[in-house]
């Protein structure tokens, strides 16, 4: 079997397949367990498939060890194998706690987004279908009296636990009725009531109510605490306890958990001090994490103010819990290590400075850390690792780990090995990661996909986030893609930004040059990478002649210099696979959007980024005020800014810039920039001078539908296409079936376009191929008031058109 085996694995590893990541890994097992039967496979193997297997085998080749002098000390001496540790601090005290008001504070924008509960239907008829027409009461008015008395008598007195009354009891039944009865009925009925709710409707029954509903919600958050997030808004020392356990024990509600620690934490500490000094002890040891933890993340001034308001043996015991080791932080029984687990296969780290490898035991030390270890905070020996070993080594040991995980089946209780990249990973990690995570969904593997999504957050740079940004905006599977929007707003909230304003942070700068190319040094040679206008990388020699790949080395040239250059030429043009559609698509709707930037942020994330400015070269800018163009320009190639006529003109501190739409740019001054754009031979990555408008109709003014594309039969595949152009899909109804897609336009205005086939959530297979369309409609958000199609801004109303007349195509 191995005389077999060796050379299939060597080729699949020659042809760099998606499985030469696992073959990599079965043939260091064959190789380990069956050295001679190994080498005398290999022998029988040549050529590049003989290269590549080699290449694996050479990498666990350690040319000198590092001595257990030169470890870390938590390497050297791991914490969890001493007898004795240092121990935790002993204080002991019964304390009050503070009293502080309580407050809400939203996130500018975000009160309106829960105005309404889901489905967003006449509420109406919303009771009707549970309780049955015919037990409606004639005119029966929503918020009066007499449906205060009909919601309790039909609801909650008869067959209450009805499911799909549970389910629609928020956004239904107490939606209709007054606050003092919706109210009294929360607080009367309890959080059982509301498990089944759904996440939005809770939401909602927050914004309607806020402080008044918080004894209900905080009751629901015991109960079940992914609910937490309802309360996130809360500045209550009450919810002290509740985040702390969240922060330290669930992966879901971590994130809020932490965020809600950051943001309120004079009440935090309020509730976390009198808890970390009782005598409950899972309540003491929560305590003590989430302290420490604010205190490393910037908030020890508060803690320690709050912990000198209690008294002084209370500060004596803060200081205490915060000067205690951390490395001594270890579980008293190690979790058992998996059956697959073999460090001695695994690529060793090397020290910083040295060079040396790691021994094998010091492996397996990192190993017991990263199984044991919490998402975050990570345990502090993982930091002492990464101060001490070279990024690029402690990478390939994660990755190396993840293989043998997945080889070995990728079990979801193992997956901590998949978590280890994000303690460990690095931009190439990232390019590697994502495929994969793209793919997982359709291998049944959704919950290792939604773990991966976690894993590019917690790398955390701008590649990672680039290629997270880039499933959230394009992917096959549906519910993978939701998880990944989650998961940007949710970085986009811990930076205070808007998920335009983070994604404008998201464009790496792959180590360019400030001019936007990248000498690439062979030594002997050097040739410039740029990019064109689909930031497609190309590769110009000395002359300036482009050349149709970077070529490989000769033998004068400098092998270690073009080595480093040939790296970053495949690394750049992973990256920029992934970043021209996506570039490119975020500044178009910009421009469709009518988007703009202050100068500052324009410059620096627009003019000078040494990427993105390969775009803003060949497009049309304007300056705004009110919303109404006041001048154009361009972007020349040294970075200065052109007017229409050419002359050179800037930009003032205060001034508002935005991308220039067709329909705003009169005719001459449209005709002037084609002119110009034409002999500076300036293709566009879009078409803007040149873009397809639409007017509307005589007899289309004062209609409340458009119907250009009514019956229109179109592919499933570009129904969900829309999806590029901010359309969503609607709510499931029954079944699971989806009919509807939806786009929020300007001034509150909610556009829907029904689809006859429909869509099966979750089960995108089983949904039919080709899709009815039926006729726009216009309504203000969260009601059904009709908006005529005149009220539209004319680009407003022309992109929608064009957004329809695409799927004609």
């Amino acid at each position: 079997r191995i005389a077999l085996a060796v050379p299939a694995l060597a080729h699949v590893l020659a042809t760099r397949s998606k499985s030469a990541d696992a073959a990599g890994r079965v043939a260091i097992q064959l190789a380990k367990s069956d050295p001679a039967g190994f080498d005398a496979a290999l022998a029988t193997v040549s050529g590049a498939d003989a290269s590549a297997l080699r290449a694996v085998l050479n990498a666990l080749v350690v040319s000198e060890e590092a001595s257990p002098a030169e470890l870390p000390a938590v390497l050297r001496e791991p914490p969890w194998l001493r007898t004795k540790r240092s121990a935790a601090p002993a204080t002991t005290l019964d304390l009050a706690p503070l009293t502080l008001e309580e407050s809400v504070v939203w996130i500018p924008g975000e009160l309106g987004e829960y105005d309404t509960p889901l489905p967003r239907s006449k509420p109406l008829i919303g009771v009707a279908m549970l309780v049955g027409w015919k037990n409606l009461p004639a005119n029966v008015k929503e918020r009066s009296p007499e449906m205060d008395a009909f919601v309790e008598e039909a609801f909650v007195k008869s067959d209450p636990d009805q499911y799909f009354k549970r389910v629609h009891y928020v956004s239904t039944m107490l939606h209709v009725c007054s606050d003092e009865a919706a109210l009294r009925l929360i607080n009367e009925q309890g959080p059982h009531k509301l498990c089944d709710a759904n996440l939005h409707d809770l939401e909602y029954l927050f914004s309607r109510f806020e402080l008044r509903a918080f004894e209900p919600l905080l009751a629901l958050a015991a109960l079940q605490p992914q609910r937490l997030a309802v309360l996130a808004r809360v500045a209550s020392s009450r919810l002290a306890l509740p985040m702390a356990d969240a922060f330290a024990r669930m992966k879901k509600v971590g994130p809020i958990a932490r965020g809600w620690l950051l943001r309120f934490p004079e009440h935090a500490a309020a509730g976390l001090v009198p808890l970390a000094l009782g005598r409950d002890k899972k309540a003491r040891s929560a305590a003590e994490r989430a302290l420490r933890w604010m205190s490393q993340n910037g908030k020890g001034t508060v803690v320690l103010a709050v912990a000198d308001r209690y008294g002084e043996p209370a500060r004596a015991g803060v200081d205490a819990l915060l000067a205690f080791d951390p490395l001594d932080d270890v579980p008293a029984k190690l979790p058992k290590p998996p059956a697959w687990l073999d460090a001695s296969t695994l690529p060793r780290p090397v020290l910083r400075g040295s060079k040396k490898a790691l021994p094998t035991s010091a492996v397996s030390a990192i190993l017991s850390m990263l199984q044991f270890s919490p998402v975050d905070p990570p345990y502090a020996g993982l930091a002492a690792v990464v101060a001490a070993c070279t990024p690029e080594s402690l990478a390939e040991l994660a990755w190396g780990l993840c293989s043998e995980w997945l080889v070995a089946g990728g079990v979801g209780k193992e997956d901590w090995a998949l978590g280890a990249l994000g303690h460990f990973g690095t931009d190439e990690i990232a390019r590697r990661l994502a495929p994969k995570i793209r793919v997982w969904p359709g291998e049944a593997a959704h919950a290792r996909a939604v773990k991966g999504l976690d894993v590019l957050a917690q790398i955390g740079t701008d590649v990672a986030l680039m290629h997270l940004d880039g499933i959230a905006q394009k992917l096959k599977f549906k519910g993978l893609q939701e998880k990944a929007r989650e998961k940007i707003a949710e970085v986009a909230e811990s930076r205070g930004l808007t998920r335009e304003e983070l994604a404008d942070r998201l464009v790496p700068d792959l180590d360019l040059d400030p001019d936007g190319t990248k000498t690439l040094d062979f030594g002997a040679r050097t040739f410039k990478a740029t990019f064109d206008e689909h930031l497609q990388p190309l590769v110009l020699d000395a002359a300036g002649k482009r050349q149709k790949d970077l070529p490989k080395p000769a033998k004068s040239d400098d092998a270690e210099k073009a080595a480093a250059a040939i790296a970053w030429w495949k690394a750049a043009k992973k990256d920029a696979k992934a970043l021209g559609r996506q570039q490119i698509l975020r500044l178009e709707l910009a421009m469709c959007t009518a988007r703009t930037w202050d100068a500052a942020t324009f410059r620096t994330f627009i003019l000078e980024h040494p990427l993105v400015f390969h775009l803003a070269r060949r497009l049309v800018w304007g300056t705004y005020a009110d919303r109404k163009l006041l001048s154009t320009f361009r972007v020349a190639e040294d970075r200065t800014l052109a007017s229409e006529d050419d002359a050179a003109t800037s930009l003032d501190d205060g001034a508002t810039v935005g991308l220039v739409h067709r329909l705003a740019l009169p005719p001459a001054s449209l005709l002037s920039w084609g002119e110009r754009f034409g002999d500076y031979e300036l293709i566009q990555p879009f078409p803007q001078l040149q873009r397809p408008v639409f007017a509307i109709a005589p007899e289309e003014k004062d209609a409340t539908e458009l119907t250009r594309c009514a019956k229109l039969v179109v592919p499933l595949g570009k129904v969900l296409g829309l999806e590029e152009r901010g359309w969503r899909r609607g709510n499931p109804q029954d079944a699971g079936w989806i009919w509807d897609m939806h786009k929020d336009l300007p001034d509150g205005v909610l556009a829907t376009l029904p689809i006859g086939g429909g869509i099966l959530a979750g089960n995108m297979a089983d949904s039919p191929k080709d899709q009815e369309l039926g006729s726009v409609t216009l309504a203000v958000r969260g009601r059904d008031d009709a908006v005529p199609l005149h009220s539209l801004d004319p680009i407003v109303f022309s992109e929608l058109v064009r957004d329809l007349e695409e799927l004609r195509g």
